[in-house]
């Protein structure tokens, strides 16, 4: 995952630009892993809320 924080409509926000995972590893539920991770340390900077970046193409090379 690749986050950036910083302030949306007035609340402390993290932003999700990008997460990859390896096409052998997809259908494992590696991202809500990541998030399990993540949530708790976003709570305890204070991060109020989350955004995601949706790429509406995903080439697949």
């Amino acid at each position: 995952m690749f986050i950036g924080v910083d302030e949306h409509y007035g609340k402390l926000t993290a932003h999700n630009d990008g997460t990859g995972v390896i096409p052998t590893y997809r259908g494992n539920q590696l991202v809500d892993k990541m998030y399990e991770v993540a949530i708790p340390r976003f709570k305890a900077k204070g991060i109020e809320q989350c955004t995601l970046e949706v790429i509406q193409e995903n080439i697949q090379l």
